[in-house]
C-alpha cells in the first residue's frame, strides 16, 4: 500500500494512523520514510498469551498454532489469522519505537478505560522519544471519546513536523565546523550546521550525502 502510494499520488509527505494491533505493523516493518505515526491505544507489552485468553473468552473462537485461527470480533464478525500472527505478538512494542523514533514522529494515544489491554502503559509514558497522549475511552474510543481522538489525530497532524539530516563535523581539537550563513538569502542564523531536509523516499545518511 505505501509503494502504491508513492507512485500513485506522488505526495509531498504520508503520514500513518494505526489502531490496536494494527500499530505493530510500521514497527515490525520499520517503515521510516513517513512523516508521522500515530499509534492508537497501542499494546504497550507483548499480548500473545494474553490476547488468546481474551479470544477464547468468546464462544466461537478457535485458536490453532499449526493452521489458521478463528478470532470472533466483538461485533459478531471473525477475524482469521495464520500462526505467524502469534509469534508477532511476543514482540516488544517499546523496544520497536526507539530506533524508528529517530527517523519519523511518533504519537502514542492510550485509552486509559481500555477493556482489552490490560497492562501497563508505564514503558510507553516514560518513552522519551515519543509523544504521548491519554484519552478517557475505552479500547475502540466509542462514545464521546471518538470525537476526542479524532480532534487529537487533526491537532496533531496539523503540527509542522521537518525530518533534517544534520552532519556534524568535529576535529581532533574539538572544534565544530560549522556552515558560514551570513550571505545566505533568506537565513535568519549567522551560522548553521551541513545538512538539510530529508525527503520522502530518502534515508538520513542519503539525505546527508546529498
Amino acid at each position: 500500500i505505501y509503494s502504491w502510494c508513492l507512485l500513485e499520488f506522488k505526495p509531498k509527505e504520508i503520514n500513518v494512523i494505526a489502531h490496536s494491533l494494527g500499530g505493530l505493523v510500521p514497527l515490525i516493518s520499520g517503515l521510516s520514510n513517513i512523516n508521522q505515526l500515530i499509534l492508537l491505544a497501542l499494546p504497550p507489552k507483548p499480548q500473545n498469551e494474553g490476547l488468546k485468553n481474551y479470544f477464547l473468552q468468546r464462544p466461537h473462537t478457535e485458536i490453532y498454532t499449526d493452521k489458521s485461527s478463528k478470532i470472533e470480533r466483538s461485533d459478531g464478525t471473525f477475524t482469521f489469522v495464520e500462526p505467524e500472527f502469534w509469534e508477532d505478538l511476543k514482540i516488544e512494542p517499546a523496544k520497536l519505537i526507539k530506533p524508528l523514533s529517530n527517523k519519523v514522529f511518533i504519537t502514542v494515544i492510550q485509552a486509559t478505560k481500555d477493556q482489552v489491554i490490560k497492562d501497563s502503559y508505564k514503558a510507553l509514558l516514560q518513552n522519551q522519544y515519543i509523544n504521548k497522549v491519554q484519552i478517557k475511552s475505552d479500547h475502540d474510543f466509542s462514545g464521546d471519546s471518538r470525537e476526542s481522538v479524532i480532534r487529537e489525530i487533526n491537532d496533531t497532524l496539523r503540527k509542522k513536523v521537518r525530518r533534517v539530516a544534520l552532519l556534524t563535523v568535529v576535529n581532533q581539537d574539538n572544534k565544530i565546523l560549522l556552515q558560514d550563513r551570513k550571505n545566505f538569502k533568506g537565513g535568519l542564523l549567522k551560522w548553521g550546521w551541513f545538512g538539510g531536509a530529508i525527503e520522502l523516499d530518502e534515508t538520513t545518511e542519503i539525505a546527508v550525502i546529498r
